[in-house]
């Protein structure tokens, strides 16, 4: 029949098992470094309170700000620290940004959802102030960060993710913002 001999039965499946065996290895091994790196960032969450906090501010005589905020309080339970921290709530308000947090930290701040500005001048008695705000249609935050080995991370609904890491022109951007805020600050400081 043919002249070419296929070998042993013995042969093909040891050459089987041997060739399933390290593509497992493989697998397991690239699987428990995403695991290893995960690990940082799953310790690391936030979450926002459920009650609004208003603050009104006279601008000018009869004339008022109101300012409504929430609650934000991010945990780093981790064993290292986390840097570039960002808290964001999806289509509100200014994220709080360019936080470091030490490792085993919970800190808290306030995110602005909603300001209002109200005109008095033409009212002449007394008045009251009454705002309601429903915290219900608010969305989750959305936490960004640099853990400590350099890796950014996402999490967004609870799902946490791999993120882009930012670009030089980004960092360059936040570094001369920081610059210009410290000359801002010692401008203030010497008048």
């Amino acid at each position: 029949m043919s002249s070419l001999d296929w070998g042993s039965v013995p042969v093909w499946v040891a050459t089987v098992v041997t060739s399933t065996s390290a593509v497992l290895a493989v697998v397991s091994y690239r699987r428990s470094l995403y695991d290893k790196a995960r690990e940082q960032a799953s310790k690391v969450s936030c979450r926002i309170s459920q009650e609004i906090n208003e603050k009104v501010i006279e601008t000018a005589p009869k004339k008022f700000t109101a300012l409504f905020s929430v609650l934000v309080q991010v945990a780093n339970r981790s064993d290292a620290p986390i840097y570039d921290l960002e808290v964001t709530i999806p289509g509100i308000g200014m994220p709080l940004k360019n936080v470091e947090m030490p490792a085993g930290a919970i800190g808290t701040g306030t995110i602005l959802i909603s300001k209002r500005q109200f005109d008095l001048s033409s009212d002449s008695g007394q008045f009251e102030f009454k705002f309601e705000f429903d915290i219900s249609g608010i969305a989750p935050p959305v936490l960004t960060f640099t853990d400590a080995l350099g890796r950014r991370w996402r999490r967004d609904r609870g799902r946490l993710r791999r993120a882009m890491p930012r670009s030089k022109a980004s960092v360059t951007t936040y570094l001369n913002a920081a610059e210009d805020d410290a000359d801002r600050a010692g401008a203030s400081d010497s008048t």
